[in-house]
């Protein structure tokens, strides 16, 4: 929220939240919600107000108001990811996260990133959209971030793992070379803990042991790749661990 104050009600959400400048909201999987001036004021649909459709997917709308001087300024976007159904952040976010601003302005990280944003939409120059996602994937990392820093000690789950150096030494392993054969002594290592203490705070955070969330993994790698016709069975077992179509294929049915 660049200017002024507003109400945002998220269905699936308690109660109203009062927004004011310098606000940033992050929600996940897209639920309904309404920006109100007053709990009372009747809603527009947002479908209503982006006649005609979109141009080139961006729009300034003006709805309401008599003064420029009291407008409430709403910056809004959305993103998708590839292989949201597996993908394990998207999964323990919660389905909202507000992060207030300082005194009415925006974080600087922030005000940075929406003045690119801007200029990038205004300039309209080759190469728009590439550099507009990797500004949007810039501004979801800072909020969760932002979230991450924000957590109480034992609250957290898998989230909580990102911030733990040694947890999150082993998943940042895990995920970027599934194909290793790893045991839970060789991610240990890596997480300079022992096997057992490793094992045990593993578990505790992410709620399933170190190889079994491999093994999940390794199966979303897979079901994605699966939908993909240049890749053959073989090729899919080898990119996951597997040294074989019978034993990927085993796996993959357990």
């Amino acid at each position: 929220m660049v200017q002024g104050q507003c109400w945002l009600q998220v269905e699936g959400w308690k109660q109203a939240i009062a927004l004011s400048a310098g606000d940033l909201i992050l929600l996940s999987n897209a639920p309904t919600h309404a920006f109100r001036d007053t709990l009372t004021s009747p809603v527009v649909s947002v479908e209503h107000l982006q006649k005609p459709p979109l141009a080139n997917g961006f729009k300034a709308v003006q709805y309401g108001g008599a003064s420029p001087e009291i407008y409430s300024v709403i910056v809004s976007s959305g993103m998708q990811f590839c292989e949201a159904i597996h993908n394990p952040l998207l999964a323990a976010l919660p389905l909202l996260i507000h992060i207030p601003g300082k005194a009415g302005r925006l974080m600087p990280w922030l005000r940075t990133n929406l003045e690119s944003l801007e200029c990038e939409v205004v300039a309209d120059l080759p190469g728009r959209q590439t550099v507009l996602t990797r500004l949007a994937e810039i501004l979801f990392v800072q909020a969760v971030r932002v979230y991450l820093s924000q957590l109480p000690e034992q609250q957290g789950g898998w989230l909580r793992a990102l911030i733990e150096p040694g947890i999150s030494t082993a998943l940042g392993f895990m995920h970027r070379h599934p194909e290793q054969p790893w045991t839970v002594a060789a991610l240990a290592q890596h997480a300079s803990m022992s096997r057992s203490s490793f094992a045990a705070r593993f578990t505790q955070l992410v709620g399933v042991p170190p190889l079994k969330y491999l093994t999940q993994r390794r199966m979303a790698i897979a079901s994605t790749l699966l939908q993909e016709e240049h890749w053959t069975l073989q090729e899919i077992a080898l990119r996951v661990g597997y040294d074989s179509e019978v034993a990927f294929s085993q796996a993959f049915k357990r």
